[in-house]
């Protein structure tokens, strides 16, 4: 009887992770969230993320993978810059410059 070989797992960078669901977003623009695995898989997660689960757990490097999930708003929003605080009362409540009330 002949064993299967069990292939070498490469991990994904969590910046690779990310452009493969820019990838993603960009090829699908109705889909809202995204899951990539550590081996760079890429999985849309809008309807639930069976699938993604399934291949971390169950996949050819025999090794539970790990899921970085994304979100549309979340590789599109901007950076959050919070404004420098001129001044020294540190009792006073400071807020980032751009959040929304």
């Amino acid at each position: 009887m002949e064993t299967k070989k069990k292939s070498t797992l490469v991990v994904v960078s969590k910046d690779d992770q990310k452009a493969v669901a820019t990838d993603i977003f960009k090829h699908y623009p109705k889909s809202q969230k995204v899951s990539v695995a550590s081996d760079g898989q890429a999985f849309i997660t809008d309807e639930g993320e069976g699938a993604a689960k399934n291949h971390a757990k169950n996949n050819r490097y025999g090794k539970e993978l790990d899921l970085t999930p994304f979100t549309r708003d979340g590789i599109n929003a901007p950076a959050v810059s919070i404004t420098e605080v001129e001044d020294t009362d540190t009792s006073k409540k400071v807020e980032p410059s751009n959040t929304t009330k």
